[in-house]
């Protein structure tokens, strides 16, 4: 499983994860705030597309709009038919449906 976004509802899942005992790999944009998953256990992917390649289930925890639908780009355009894409932003239906029509087109669940 990979996440994206550790603000303050991605840190709070990444350690959820971690104490469940499930693998993760994890990406922000600033990479230190990934540093105290990373000593915990989780795998530090440098960019969005490289979290993708390496799992099939990809969370996102993002700041708004734009942040998802440029992130959710990078993921669909790297990701393997039949992974799973699952956005935990507050973002608007709008841009849910934008992205729901690239995972489609993705095969992406």
């Amino acid at each position: 499983m990979g996440l994206i976004g550790l603000g303050n509802m991605g840190t709070a899942i990444a350690e959820r994860v971690l104490e469940a005992g499930y693998p993760l790999v994890v990406q922000n944009r600033s990479l230190e705030k990934a540093a105290p998953y990373v000593d915990r256990g989780a795998t530090l992917a440098d960019t969005p597309t490289e979290l993708a390649e390496e799992v099939d289930v990809v969370l996102t925890s993002l700041a708004d709009d734009e942040a998802f639908e440029h992130v959710a780009e990078k993921v669909l355009a790297a990701a393997h038919p039949a992974s799973v894409l699952v956005d935990l932003s507050t973002v608007s239906p709008a841009a849910s449906a934008r992205v729901a029509s690239l995972a489609d087109e993705a095969s992406v669940d």
